[in-house]
């Protein structure tokens, strides 16, 4: 049975997954653009970020990611439904569907991103009415006859929560912390990792203390088995990982806060934030750019 072969937009920014709950009969079997994707399976371009969060963390679950998707494709981008990609999927058997959590992120991530796609000309009377209906909701079920079922009793019990916090996630919004990136970007450059020689050696040292700040990535043009790379130098996976470029780039570098080079001979330019080059073997015919 599918549960979503890619997402599709309804009207007032509604979303739903194109095909769930039907049969597999092939009936999706073509490469095709999509309106949105659910975040179960996919594959995002790196630079398509342009430094941000993939997700915004406030949304924890529920629209996070159809507002990547807007993101995405306010860019330029464009999203494709691959159907060759088939991962088996148990709909909603973590949150599960009208529980507390279900309900509460549900009902007010909707807001947010209702909010966050409407011209801004217009977003204050739909806050407006959305705070109106929801503590008219408050107010209804006060009173103990109006609760009917399981799911009045739920709804009723994360009003307070979500009355609350929208107008504080509005305020971020507008402030343009919603969307950010929420840790230093931190890269070591070597391209040979796998040596395992006295540079790398000296690079690891430094990422072990990097790590303290946020996550390190360890860069290199040359695939390399990181698993034994840190076991061999006494050092534990976390916060650490791994980053593979076809060709290491000047541009790359811009998507840094503190990029560190320690490749062996590379005269490689940095435009990160904060840039360090370890010298090993001083350079006699340094480029003027570098």
């Amino acid at each position: 049975m599918i549960n979503n072969a890619g997402s599709i937009e309804g009207p007032n920014h509604t979303t739903a997954d194109r095909g769930f709950g039907a049969y597999d009969e092939c009936q999706f079997e073509t490469v095709e653009p999509v309106s949105l994707l659910c975040g179960c399976s996919c594959l995002i371009r790196r630079d398509a970020l342009a430094g941000r969060d993939l997700f915004i963390s406030e949304f924890f679950a529920y629209y996070e990611d159809s507002e990547l998707l807007q993101r995405l494709r306010g860019s330029g981008f464009q999203i494709f439904y691959c159907p060759s990609s088939k991962v088996y999927h148990k709909h909603s058997s973590t949150s599960i569907e009208r529980s507390a959590f279900w309900t509460k992120y549900v009902n007010r991530n909707q807001i947010i991103y209702q909010y966050m796609l409407s011209p801004p000309g217009v977003r204050e009377q739909l806050l407006h009415d959305k705070m109106m209906m929801f503590n008219h909701h408050k107010h209804f079920f006060s009173h103990k006859e109006n609760l009917k079922t399981p799911d009045d009793n739920t709804y009723a019990g994360v009003l307070d929560d979500i009355i609350s916090e929208l107008p504080q996630l509005i305020s971020k919004f507008e402030q343009g912390v919603l969307i950010r990136k929420n840790q230093l970007r931190i890269g070591v450059y070597n391209n040979f990792w796998q040596n395992l020689g006295g540079g790398e050696a000296h690079a690891l040292s430094i990422v072990s203390e990097l790590r303290l700040l946020s996550t390190v990535e360890l860069i290199s043009s040359n695939d390399f088995d990181i698993d034994y790379v840190l076991s061999y130098f006494g050092l534990s996976h976390k916060s650490v990982r791994k980053r593979i470029v076809l060709d290491m780039t000047q541009e790359l570098t811009d998507e840094y806060d503190i990029f560190i080079n320690s490749t062996y001979m590379s005269e490689l330019p940095s435009l990160a934030k904060h840039s360090f080059y370890l010298v090993s073997f001083p350079s006699k015919r340094q480029r003027l750019s570098f």
